[in-house]
Parts: C-alpha cells; sequence; structure tokens
C-alpha cells in the first residue's frame, strides 16, 4: 500500500504513535476518546482493523508485551517506513482544492506538525495556509459580488457564512504566525545574548 493511500484515520494513528510510542490499540482508542478528535471513532472495530492496515503495509511494528498483569499487550512503533509516510503526509503542499475541501485535514497535520518536525516546520505550513486562504476569500468575495443579484436571500446569506468562516481561520493563521516569529526572534536573542 503506497502511504497517499492511507486514510485519514491511518495518518492519525501515525501521528499518536509518533507522539507516545511504544503505545498499545487501547492506549490509542482512550487518546482518540479524550482529545476533540470528533472525527474519528475510538470504537475498536475502527481502531484495530487501522492498526492491522497500518502494520500490514510495514508503517508500523508491533511487540507483544507479555508483562501486563491483565493480559498480553500489543505495542505499536513507528517504522522507518511510517515515520517517512507520516513526513511525507505532514510536508504535502496545501492546494487550493485542500483548503475548499480539506480544512479538518490541515488542522490535524498542523497539530502533529511541531512535535514531528518542529517550529520551523510550522511557520512555513502557516505562511502557506495565509495565502491559499486569502486566494480563496477573493475567490469566494469575487464570486458573492458577481453573483449577488441573481442568488436568493438564503444562498447569498450562506456564501457570506463560508466567506465568514474562511475569514475567521485566516485570522487565526496570522495570530498562529506572530507567536511563531515571536517565539523565534525571542529565541535568536537569547542565543545571541549566551554567545557575548
Amino acid at each position: 500500500m503506497k502511504t497517499d493511500d492511507q486514510s485519514l484515520l491511518g495518518h492519525a494513528l501515525l501521528g499518536l504513535i509518533r507522539l507516545c510510542q511504544p503505545c498499545s490499540g487501547y492506549d490509542l482508542r482512550r487518546m482518540f476518546a479524550g482529545q476533540p478528535m470528533a472525527t474519528f471513532s475510538d470504537s475498536p472495530g475502527s481502531i484495530y482493523p487501522a492498526l492491522k492496515r497500518l502494520e500490514r503495509s510495514s508503517l508500523v511494528s508491533c511487540t507483544v508485551d507479555e508483562t501486563s498483569q491483565v493480559r498480553r499487550r500489543k505495542l505499536y512503533r513507528l517504522s522507518p517506513q511510517g515515520q517517512k509516510a507520516l513526513t511525507h503526509w505532514l510536508t504535502r503542499p496545501i492546494t487550493s482544492d485542500a483548503v475548499f475541501r480539506c480544512m479538518p485535514e490541515l488542522f490535524l497535520r498542523f497539530a502533529f506538525l511541531e512535535d514531528c518536525l518542529g517550529p520551523r516546520a510550522c511557520e512555513s505550513f502557516l505562511v502557506s495556509l495565509a495565502d491559499y486562504l486569502h486566494q480563496h476569500i477573493e475567490m469566494l468575495q469575487g464570486h458573492l459580488k458577481s453573483h449577488e443579484s441573481e442568488m436568493s436571500r438564503s444562498a447569498r446569506l450562506a456564501l457570506q457564512s463560508g466567506i465568514m468562516g474562511y475569514e475567521c481561520q485566516a485570522s487565526w493563521v496570522k495570530i498562529a504566525l506572530e507567536e511563531y516569529r515571536k517565539s523565534a526572534s525571542g529565541k535568536a536573542l537569547a542565543r545571541s545574548v549566551n554567545k557575548s
């Protein structure tokens, strides 16, 4: 199975395993239940088959922990191939189509980005996201302006709601970018003070 064929759940599992390896399927289910990842079910019927697919694809390795008092547990770790697949997914270029159709996936990628690839990767991601959000907002505003007279009230209001949603996300991106840049300049200043 190619890494591009992984489901969003598969990528989320790779990210969680990367953050807390080794971990069991039960540990991963608890993480889904305890996180606002409402997109994903924490049921055994979705988590365990996804883990089996990742294992068959050699993206995770599995060992059996027999030291548990209750029962044997399978412990999952990211394989080198799994790390490569996770990095590939996290660093995929943002596209206008992704901004239009896949914002939850973009935010999931961002959630894993700093722990997996560091703050610079987050800053690059945010710069790209800001650019595509700006383009998308302009396109929607242009559509509204040129078609407003022929739109029903509800269609116009729905489109305005969509525009406002993207504007809100663009505002958040600006705040997040400022935070990363402030943090980076503070660290650079601390390094220069330490050198003198």
